[in-house]
């Protein structure tokens, strides 16, 4: 069987070296490594801090001061001038998986020049959705929506000559691209269809064996009492879920997050700083945390693109129940509200607390959504669709 590459930024060998020894991970963000492994590929790992270049040489000089004109032009991250000097170690492979947008550009660099040479296939995280024009949308504005990304796809994005030229070069070196947010793949489909035949959707997938229910009952017979706010994407409503707790301070909140501060919370909080690549809380703690909540509440910014978040596919793996934010983003046909997920249509303060407020006092309606919820990703967003999903690509 052929010999695969993963490249990833840090954070995935540790999860992957603690599920070798027997010890429970989740295997998510290895992109597929595992089910590739269990299929018969011979596969290896290369993290970015694996690699020491020369940072005095004029290679990498060059190409640092390159990416940094590349980043305040166009908002994409190149991590081209990593690789000064290990370029051996990507052509030992017959092909090299890149694990996000700013890996898969920095390879690219040196599969145009032709001095990498096996194929590359990238899963996107979300670079080109970031240049996107933000538009609030509502049930009544759907079409004006549509119509107002195509504009913008046909004119203002279409004129920025360097991004279009970089991310279109990205996807020309590349054999095959994953994406898992469907703005972004209409968007990519729509700005670069020379390339429809490398340009894939995926839906987010995750480690159903290892996110799941805790089936054991709490010694006293007591349920769960508090609210879980978890993440430190770019996209979540920090300021809001600070409003929500301050407005409900008869309920109880654990937020797990490193983009809030101390002393900005109110009593009725407790903070725990969590960052996933820094592993500040092991997994099988993040894990326990969701199992002891009553709800998952997770506030996005109402011009917020993004899908279902991982962790919102987890908790509900955990068999909870997630409020979350309705933004233009969330495509999943499958989710239907008040069954497996509860939608937030207005964002505002108001409803939030409303909705809160009632499911936290219909502890049926918890249990039910919670299994529900569990059901449908366990069948539809598991590793096995994510693996099945790159090895096509990669066949193809």
């Amino acid at each position: 069987m052929a010999k695969i590459l993963f490249v990833y930024m840090e954070g995935r060998r540790s999860r992957l070296l603690e599920a070798r020894a027997g010890r429970e991970a989740p295997m998510e963000f290895l992109f597929g490594l595992t089910y590739l492994e269990a299929r018969g590929y011979e596969v290896d790992v290369l993290e970015l801090t694996d690699l020491s270049p020369d940072r005095n040489s004029a290679a990498h000089e060059n190409l640092l001061r390159e990416n940094i004109r590349l980043q305040q032009a166009t908002r994409f991250t190149s991590t081209s001038h990593h690789f000064v000097g290990s370029l051996d170690i990507l052509n030992r492979y017959d092909g090299i998986i890149a694990g996000g947008d700013g890996l898969g550009l920095g390879i690219s660099h040196f599969i145009q020049k032709g001095t990498v040479k096996p194929p590359m296939f990238m899963v996107t995280t979300g670079m080109l959705l970031h240049t996107q024009l933000q538009v609030r949308s509502s049930p009544l504005m759907a079409r004006v929506r549509d119509i107002a990304r195509s504009l913008y796809y046909r004119f203002v994005f279409g004129r920025n000559r360097k991004r279009r030229r970089v991310y279109g070069d990205l996807l020309e070196a590349s054999s095959g691209t994953l994406y898992f947010e469907r703005s972004e793949y209409e968007m990519a489909q729509r700005m670069f269809p020379e390339y429809a035949n490398r340009i894939h959707l995926s839906i987010q997938c995750i480690d159903t064996d290892f996110w799941r229910p805790n089936l054991a009952t709490n010694r006293d017979g007591s349920s769960p009492d508090y609210i879980l706010f978890i993440g430190n994407d770019r996209g979540r409503d920090f300021e809001l879920v600070q409003k929500i707790a301050r407005h409900l301070s008869h309920l109880h909140f654990v937020f797990v997050t490193n983009r809030i501060r101390r002393e900005d919370v109110p009593p009725n909080v407790t903070l725990k700083q969590g960052d996933w690549k820094a592993n500040l809380i092991s997994d099988v703690e993040i894990r326990r945390i969701i199992q002891d909540s009553s709800v998952v509440v997770l506030p996005f910014k109402s011009d917020d693109l993004h899908t279902l978040t991982s962790v919102a596919l987890q908790a509900m793996a955990c068999g909870k129940p997630v409020m979350v934010s309705k933004t233009s983003g969330l495509w999943e046909p499958e989710f239907i509200d008040r069954q497996h997920i509860w939608f937030i249509h207005s964002g505002s303060l108001s409803e939030w607390c409303e909705d809160i407020e009632v499911l936290m006092r219909d502890s049926l309606s918890q249990e039910r959504i919670g299994e529900l919820a569990r059901r449908l990703v366990e069948g539809q967003n598991n590793l096995t669709v994510l693996g099945s999903n790159l090895e096509a690509i990669i066949k193809q």
